[in-house]
């Protein structure tokens, strides 16, 4: 009883010291799955796409499709005026070849970030998952949306499933900037699945290489309370 006592402290005292800062809030909030830091390089990802395919005819034709789908579909549904079984009934309509259309990816992603905030997240995996199976798992604009997957995966308790995902995105080459945060969840996972060596690893890994950074704190922070 004492020990429990005492791990229940130390849980405590660690969501204290977290929510003591921004990016600390956002962990322990972490469940939701839009990660606003991937804005600006989706868009980059995107406008880099969309220059490529400019003079292919049958991708602008889906272009239009995308649009199309936006203004009958999505903006709907995010600005509350679809209901959310319309929304998933019509979603299920959507050929996987316009699923692959790069600019159609944030707005599965928001629709996904709605979805969770309604306790949809059975659905919202859902999507996401057929999106990246038509996009395909090496696409760049994967590596985001498995990132949100791996969120939501965590949400329904599905930690199995969260850590398959965070070992994916941390043989990534898209990391780039969130490569220190990738591994910082990845030791996470480890430690929820009770594999405590490679919890300890990954934060150290963390500590090491991604000094003075925010990971490298909340990686202190997680092997102390591993202690």
């Amino acid at each position: 009883m004492a020990q429990d006592t005492q791990t229940a402290q130390q849980g405590l005292s660690i969501d204290d010291t977290l929510n003591k800062s921004d990016f600390g809030h956002f962990v322990n909030e972490n469940k939701k799955p839009i990660l606003i830091s991937f804005a600006i390089a989706v868009v980059l990802v995107i406008a880099i796409s969309f220059i490529k395919y400019q003079k292919d005819q049958s991708h602008t034709k889906r272009l239009n499709d995308v649009y199309s789908l936006n203004q009958t579909i999505f903006t709907p549904f995010l600005d509350g005026k679809l209901k959310t079984d319309e929304y998933i009934s019509k979603f299920n309509t959507i050929s996987d070849d316009l699923l692959a259309v790069e600019t159609i990816v944030p707005l599965i992603m928001q629709s996904a970030d709605k979805l969770a905030q309604e306790n949809q997240l059975e659905a919202a995996t859902t999507q996401l998952r057929k999106v990246v199976k038509s996009i395909g798992e090496k696409h760049n604009l994967a590596f985001f949306m498995q990132v949100q997957l791996a969120a939501l995966y965590e949400d329904l308790g599905k930690f199995d499933e969260a850590l398959k995902t965070y070992e994916t995105l941390a043989t990534s080459s898209t990391k780039g900037d969130m490569q220190g945060k990738i591994y910082l969840d990845l030791a996470r996972m480890y430690q929820k699945n009770s594999m405590t060596d490679k919890a300890i690893q990954n934060y150290e890994f963390v500590i090491s290489n991604y000094k003075d950074t925010e990971y490298a704190r909340l990686a202190k922070l997680y092997l102390e309370q591993m202690k």
